[in-house]
């Protein structure tokens, strides 16, 4: 999932450090 935009690398990380948190098993 990559997000495209001024802040797209950054943006990229944060989300997927929230999804990671919320969604364990998708990362797994």
């Amino acid at each position: 999932m990559i997000w495209r935009g001024p802040a797209g690398e950054n943006a990229t990380w944060e989300l997927e450090s929230k999804m990671r948190s919320s969604h364990p098993e998708l990362f797994s």
